[in-house]
């Protein structure tokens, strides 16, 4: 499995390799651990995790995000081939995105695996294009397309993305970004809020993840500033390249506004979702970039699943969710006062939270979000590769 992001950190992988090792495959992990956060070597969810560190990125997160998945590459490659060649057992190349795809590839057509999984979870061409700029974003269209030729099965996160790429490769399949129902807490608010130490009655709306481009914590930190009921509280845990910025900013509005909290397992990151009322959910601009309009976040099926209700950006897969079942609030307009006057009228409506909660349960069960039922079809790719040995 190669991933170039701290595996400890990334649910998907972690909930992937958990799922393979348990059908008894043998799973590496090879990782960029970008932020120097664990050891070189890990054990978790059944499989050997190895992190690299070709470059910390902290600082200057495009341009060391760039260097850095360039070393990280040809690191990966060398250490791939050293894990293959130490094996007699058939070997299941598994890239998670496009930045570790062509490595895949080369394995693959050096005849280093007997097949290769591409596990992709955005819009390529989108997603680089809006980072860098259009001719990058064109580029990484043109090497996915040919690298998609190589593959010899594609999962993907989402039923749009699965039509894009269908039109480049037949056999894709999607295997969303669902927790396990495992993972979902079982306490109530109230208990997870004395547990967490947070107001025990406020209003909470929370961001938990990496603090980074994209999220729209500028919007947070704006709205709450013109916020006056002093019940609503905004909860952000989390590191990440912009983690330390966002603390200095976030230290102006005073911790009876703005609780701010380093980054948590999993299993806490869970218990911070479970115990808010509201989950922030907005990535860069309202006006919904194409890689938007096309995923579902983590975030957005944690809260759903959780029985919690969502705050999200307007044009996106996400919203047309959210208007069918109504389990949260839509953004359609990218203003300050906007954001802080709705989340006002919600916070003083209990009659409406309730409502809201209800429906959340409610679009968690219709969509059935949860990844007992994404894996299976996982499972299914992995028993055909097992069944026939792909190699060519």
């Amino acid at each position: 499995m190669l991933l170039a992001k701290a595996f400890q950190s990334d649910t998907r992988p972690k909930l992937e390799a958990k799922t393979l090792a348990s059908l008894g495959f043998t799973v590496h992990v090879l990782a960029w651990d970008r932020y120097g956060q664990f050891p070189d070597f890990d054990r978790v969810n059944g499989a050997e995790v190895h992190s690299l560190r070709p470059l910390r990125v902290s600082k200057f997160p495009r341009l060391g995000l760039l260097v850095g998945a360039l070393i990280f590459q040809v690191l990966m490659m060398f250490e791939a081939i050293r894990l293959v060649s130490r094996t007699r057992r058939r070997v299941v190349i598994h890239s998670h995105d496009f930045n570790t795809l062509l490595v895949g590839c080369v394995l693959r057509i050096l005849r280093l695996a007997n097949a290769l999984v591409y596990d992709c979870h955005e819009l390529t061409y989108a997603v680089y294009g809006e980072w860098y700029n259009s001719l990058v974003g064109t580029l990484a269209r043109v090497v996915e397309a040919r690298c998609l030729a190589v593959a010899d099965s594609v999962i993907t996160v989402s039923k749009p993305l699965a039509t894009y790429l269908q039109s480049l490769k037949s056999n894709t399949v999607t295997v969303e970004n669902f927790p396990s129902l495992a993972d979902i807490p079982a306490s109530s608010k109230h208990e997870l809020r004395a547990l967490l130490n947070l107001p025990s009655e406020n209003f909470i709306i929370s961001f938990v993840g990496e603090i980074r481009f994209g999220c729209r914590l500028d919007l947070m930190l704006a709205s709450a500033s013109l916020i006056t009921d002093n019940r609503v509280s905004f909860v952000v845990v989390g590191g990440g390249p912009l983690g330390h910025e966002f603390r200095q900013h976030a230290g102006e509005l005073g911790e009876a506004r703005l609780i701010v909290r380093p980054q948590v397992n999993y299993e806490t990151a869970l218990q911070y979702v479970a115990a808010s009322d509201l989950t922030w959910v907005i990535y860069q601009n309202l006006a919904a970039s194409i890689s938007e309009r096309s995923a579902i976040p983590w975030k957005f099926s944690e809260s759903l699943a959780c029985g919690v209700p969502v705050i999200v950006s307007d044009q996106t897969l996400v919203a047309s969710i959210v208007r069918r079942f109504d389990c949260g609030i839509v953004l359609d307009r990218d203003k300050a006062d906007y954001v802080a006057g709705t989340i006002e009228r919600i916070a003083s409506d209990e009659g409406t939270q309730r409502a809201m909660r209800i429906a959340s349960e409610k679009a968690a069960d219709v969509l059935e979000l949860n990844w007992e039922i994404a894996s299976s079809r996982l499972i299914a790719v992995y028993t055909h590769i097992a069944r026939d040995g792909i190699s060519r």
